[in-house]
């Protein structure tokens, strides 16, 4: 792989996993830069994988929620970040033409701390950003 910056991502073949394809996806160590900039390289990390995924060919994605785990990205600000960027890239791709034409998220089985469910969280952010893009466009 040669490495991967944070904000960035590459593919590489499958090997033995049911996908054509693997994008290895960096998000930010949320302490170590600005919250600015842990948003920025987040969201970059999202959209250069969905990049990625159109130049490979690929109608669908799986996408897990980057950064969240050991880089300490806060839950509900990751997931903000992450629907902003994949509804705004899909947005700006849409059309006959479009490669990507599918993205899902894959969670893990766990409950934040206040006992609200992770996919609560990402329905309720991916419903806030596509009535952004939709206000945006009307």
């Amino acid at each position: 792989l040669g490495g991967c910056e944070p904000g960035q991502a590459k593919s590489t073949t499958a090997g033995m996993l049911p996908a054509r394809r693997v994008i290895h996806a960096v998000g930010p160590r949320y302490y170590a830069v600005t919250p600015e900039e842990a948003a920025r390289l987040l969201a970059s990390a999202y959209t250069v994988s969905l990049e990625v995924a159109a130049r490979d060919g690929l109608a669908r994605v799986t996408l897990p929620s980057l950064s969240t785990g050991s880089f300490g990205y806060p839950v509900e600000e990751a997931t903000r970040v992450a629907t902003r960027a994949v509804v705004g890239y899909l947005r700006a791709h849409a059309g006959p033409d479009a490669v990507v034409r599918e993205v899902r998220w894959v969670l893990r089985p766990n409950d934040l701390s206040d006992g609200v469910a992770l996919h609560e969280v990402y329905a309720s952010a991916l419903h806030d950003a596509v009535s952004e893009v939709a206000a945006r466009d009307a």
